[in-house]
């Protein structure tokens, strides 16, 4: 069950500061076209997904602790003192682009591409499975139905302590996304 209602794809939850849940695996739709989004919403339904994320200049900030925060977050951009400020304050980490727009599938002269030869996955599974070990909620966004159902299935495998270590070790000082506080849709 997530939020009491059916999760055919068994992805845990996060609990929420206010009492309510999410599931830790959602799927990104920014900047996906109208006549695009309802395909892939559709197919994400399909392969188990309930937490879909369309993101769109919220607009609604109370000025009360939030209680999660969708922030940049890979291996290569860690944001390791506002994750460690979340984590104090009770603050769900949600990640947004969690693979750095594609690039860190290919991080560390081959870090990524070692461990899911390990495990015989994709460096994307890899990469969701580190965000799942540390306790993300991530939404990564993937327009293919296909690749949906596989990034959904992190559950199978492990990575081991010194894999974990070896993204962990990845960490860098440069953004992949804009930097929010110089950025506007406009």
């Amino acid at each position: 069950m997530t939020n009491g209602h059916i999760n055919p794809a068994n992805v845990p939850d996060i609990a929420l500061k206010d009492g309510h849940s999410i599931p830790q695996v959602g799927l990104g739709v920014l900047r996906i076209d109208d006549e695009g989004v309802v395909p892939v919403v559709e197919s994400a339904l399909e392969a188990g997904y309930r937490h879909i994320d369309g993101a769109a200049g919220y607009n609604n900030e109370t000025g009360a602790w939030p209680a999660v925060n969708q922030i940049e977050l890979h291996p290569t951009w860690q944001q390791r003192e506002v994750v460690a400020f979340c984590k104090e304050h009770g603050i769900a980490v949600e990640a947004y682009s969690p693979m750095a727009r594609g690039a860190d599938l290919n991080a560390g002269d081959g870090t990524i591409e070692k461990i899911a030869a390990a495990h015989e996955v994709s460096p994307a599974r890899v990469i969701l499975r580190w965000h799942i070990e540390n306790g993300t909620i991530i939404i990564p966004k993937f327009v293919h139905a296909a690749r949906q159902k596989e990034n959904l299935d992190l559950f199978g495998f492990e990575l081991t302590a010194e894999e974990h270590a070896a993204i962990d070790a990845l960490d860098g000082p440069t953004r992949a996304g804009h930097d929010p506080f110089t950025f506007t849709y406009a």
